[in-house]
């Protein structure tokens, strides 16, 4: 283990892979994978791994759609005791929080509602509730308007060494959204979807093994402080990419 833990914003905890809306150009391409949900005990492994090794101002549980987790109470519990984060935070789009339990909001100690123009209504209509209910309960909470995505993903990915280092230089998403997802850290949430959506395989550049038991500290750091491109820049335009309007990818895309 290190002398001293690598200091980092946060990580990611990718526990559900599919939505509950679907929103094109999603950040994390929920639309496009299979339903998946992170197992509790992975997770316990991973971050009891990690715990040595680096340290964060918190844990931001998401997905996909977080509150789909049939064990979403008990995995916000182990993030919490596991002591790699200072909070443990949850971003949702919102739409199960009105029948969340008082359990659920006991879990977390804040939560960050993503607000698009297609679902803002239905929110407006349950705001009350649930900020009832996170103010029993002690929990931060914050309603968070979205309005517009940015394209990330390209078509096919480049060939030229200089335009991948050239967005892995200029991103700034390689310095706060470090992602866990089924066992492996990731340096940035664009390689964990690129895999999922097929499109890539797993690469040490871009990821490594976390759960396992073995010692991982010189794997995740040089990896986390690494001035080279991921293979994943190959394929992504990072925090570069033009910006476009918030829309829902079929009718009756908000699913209960």
């Amino acid at each position: 283990m290190p002398a001293e833990k690598l200091r980092v914003y946060s990580i990611e905890l990718h526990v559900v892979g599919h939505c509950n809306v679907a929103c094109v150009g999603c950040s994390q391409s929920s639309p496009n994978v299979a339903p998946r949900f992170e197992g509790l005990r992975r997770i316990e492994r991973s971050l009891a791994n990690l715990r040595g090794v680096i340290s964060c101002e918190k844990l931001q549980v998401l997905g996909g759609e977080p509150l789909l987790h049939p064990d979403i109470v008990d995995l916000c519990r182990i993030a919490k005791a596991s002591n790699v984060g200072g909070r443990v935070t949850i971003k949702t789009n919102g739409i199960l929080l009105p029948d969340a339990a008082p359990e659920f909001w006991a879990s977390v100690d804040e939560v960050i509602v993503s607000v698009y123009p297609a679902t803002a209504k239905w929110l407006t209509r349950f705001r009350p509730v649930v900020e009832k209910a996170a103010a029993e309960a002690g929990t931060l909470l914050e309603f968070r308007e979205i309005s517009a995505f940015n394209h990330l993903i390209k078509r096919a990915p480049t060939s030229s060494e200089r335009f991948a280092q050239m967005v892995f230089e200029r991103c700034t998403y390689r310095t706060f959204c470090h992602s866990l997802c089924e066992g492996r850290l990731y340096r940035c949430a664009p390689s964990v979807n690129l895999e999922r959506s097929g499109l890539q395989t797993a690469s040490e550049a871009d990821s490594v093994e976390v759960c396992s038991g073995d010692d991982c500290s010189g794997a995740v750091i040089g990896m986390l402080t690494s001035n080279v491109h991921l293979d994943a820049c190959r394929w992504c335009l990072g925090s570069s990419g033009s910006e476009f309007p918030h829309a829902l990818g079929r009718i009756g895309s908000i699913e209960n």
